[in-house]
């Protein structure tokens, strides 16, 4: 009784909120449910038999547990006398003969309190088994357990001076609040629109490792260029996808792809390193990955659609190809009162005409007009066969295109018969349709990929003594390329000031220094040498330029586009030094 009252004062509350919020819909239903829970206050109050299940679970409450009947206008008897009660029920048939019906009473008078430990066990094994049962609760318990582990990151990020972090973490907890409430109230969840846990790592969950990839097979050589080629590979696609989730401002799955990115560029830099260095090759494996992308076309806006005309397959004609002159004619079906048409390029002399025509319209995602239209009209296509000055044009046939699958797709691509009217007219016509996110639901693809995990890299001393090692630089000697190096590093030092501790800015000063001192002691050695220390410091510089170029191809195979344009300019500042000290003694 006590738990159909607190139900119908919930509801009731409901309806008085659904009711001043002017929400009739809401509060009629609210009403009817009021009246069901009276109906049955009435019934148990009568004795009569009441089936719970019918009756609406509000959200926060658990279901009333089916077993009460009438018997729930009594008084309901503490804990320990219920479990009681039930474990006398329990004993009561295992009696057998009316005349041992006394010893279930003598064992229930000396210790009253024993028994109801072993009856509380099977109703808590009942809610335990009920539990797991109810796809709502499962879903309830994830979703807490999931906002709980934000909230957490947000206290950790908090208390390590992130503010902005923490606010981040607190906006996507409190997310979830919503998501909680429909599943308590037992409606669906879109499990797959959740934020990631923050506490796997990479994807790592499902991990497949084979033997034999752990094995090397082929030469040195061979392998190393593999490997290489793999890595550069994982750096294009994780940078790839980092630019794509930094325009769609998903900030969790960008930073992660980046974090990826830059562990792949610091294994592929130490794998050229082992490489020049004549290192055994690095044990490694491949890991099966699963990668989850939101496909988004975000060179659109909200409200931009794009049709693009691709091609016509084998048109029906009753000429010769040659003669075959065709265009397209479009109708977009929105706005209903004025609706957006456009024509294609006539294509002369084929039967399969390439198009290639795009047309940008405009939609409104936000209207309820356009959601009509979606779900209920289509792009219609007339393909004509232009004819002469003195004849009109012939309608070889039409096509309608469905919008319905925007709702799902950001973008639709897909081949359509031409008809005449009712009747096949023969052939094809291939349509694109792009918007920037599908209208009511996320597109989210799985894709698998092959990664490289690199898990040690060896070095041996036989292997540097035993072949031969390249000479080892001790740094440029041309002084405009000094000159450009102290430059590069006075700027790092100005920009990272703040941040740097006092070693480390001891030590890029003294670098610095360095320069300076390399630059000056260069200078008096030309100055005391005459021409023939300029011409030994003339052929030092040209034979560096051919290494400039090298190491500016690796760093672009190797996407640090950055490096490599440090090279560049370290040629260009080399290739003007010579220029001018040849200007200024053209018989050196």
């Amino acid at each position: 009784m006590d738990a159909l009252q607190q139900r119908l004062e919930k509801y009731k509350s409901a309806e008085a909120t659904a009711k001043e919020a002017g929400d009739s819909s809401k509060a009629r239903r609210h009403g009817r449910i009021v009246k069901q829970y009276q109906d049955a206050i009435k019934a148990t109050k009568a004795g009569k038999p009441v089936n719970y299940d019918e009756l609406p679970t509000p959200p926060g409450y658990a279901p009333i547990p089916a077993g009460n009947t009438g018997r729930q206008s009594s008084p309901a008897p503490p804990p320990v006398a219920a479990a009681a009660m039930a474990s006398n029920q329990r004993l009561q048939p295992t009696s057998g003969a009316a005349g041992q019906g006394s010893s279930p009473q003598k064992q229930r008078t000396p210790s009253p309190n024993r028994t109801p430990q072993p009856a509380a066990k099977p109703a808590q094994r009942a809610s335990v088994k009920k539990s797991p049962s109810s796809r709502a609760e499962q879903q309830a318990y994830l979703l807490r357990e999931r906002m709980n582990e934000y909230r957490q990151a947000a206290v950790k990020a908090k208390k390590s001076n992130d503010l902005e972090l923490a606010k981040k973490y607190m906006r996507i907890a409190k997310g979830f609040e919503p998501m909680i409430d429909a599943a308590d109230s037992g409606l669906p969840v879109d499990m797959s629109q959740i934020p990631p846990s923050l506490t796997e790592d990479d994807e790592r969950s499902f991990v497949m490792v084979n033997a034999d990839e752990c094995e090397v097979k082929g030469d040195r050589n061979e392998i190393f260029k593999k490997l290489e080629q793999d890595l550069i590979n994982q750096i294009r696609m994780s940078a790839s996808n980092h630019q794509h989730f930094t325009k769609l401002g998903d900030v969790l799955n960008a930073a992660k792809f980046q974090k990826m990115e830059q562990g792949c560029r610091k294994d592929l830099e130490a794998l050229k390193n082992a490489f020049r260095h004549h290192d055994p090759v690095p044990k490694f494996h491949y890991e099966n990955r699963t990668f989850s992308l939101v496909q988004c076309n975000t060179d659109l806006g909200d409200n931009d659609l794009e049709l693009t005309l691709v091609r016509g397959i084998q048109l029906p004609t009753s000429h010769a190809e040659k003669d075959l002159d065709t265009y397209v004619k479009y109708e977009f079906p929105y706005p209903t009162d004025d609706q957006q048409t456009g024509c294609s390029d006539t294509v002369k002399g084929s039967v399969n005409p390439e198009y290639n025509e795009p047309w940008k319209l405009q939609i409104s995602r936000k209207s309820r007009g356009f959601g009509r239209v979606v779900e209920r009209k289509s792009v219609k296509f007339e393909v004509f066969q232009k004819k002469s000055f003195f004849k009109g044009d012939k309608l070889i046939g039409t096509c309608n295109v469905k919008l319905l699958p925007l709702d799902s797709k950001c973008t639709y691509h897909e081949s359509h018969d031409l008809m005449d009217g009712r009747k096949a007219a023969g052939g094809k016509l291939e349509v694109k349709i792009r918007i920037r996110d599908p209208l009511k639901s996320k597109q989210v693809e799985e894709t698998k990929e092959k990664w490289l995990v690199i898990d040690q890299f060896l070095r041996t001393l036989n292997s540097a003594s035993g072949a031969p090692t390249p000479p080892v630089k001790s740094g440029s000697t041309c002084i405009e390329v000094l000159r450009f190096e102290k430059q590069q590093l006075d700027l790092q030092i100005n920009s990272l000031r703040d941040r740097l501790s006092t070693d480390q800015l001891k030590s890029l000063q003294n670098k610095s220094q360095l320069l300076t001192q390399k630059m000056d002691q260069k200078q008096a050695e030309l100055k005391k040498g005459g021409k023939a220390a300029l011409r030994a410091y003339v052929q030092q510089v040209e034979q560096e330029i051919p290494a400039y170029e090298e190491e500016a191809r690796h760093y672009t195979k190797g996407g640090d586009m950055h490096k490599a344009q440090m090279m560049l300019n370290k040629i260009k500042h080399a290739e003007k030094e010579l220029k001018a000290i040849k200007d200024k003694i053209p018989d050196l």
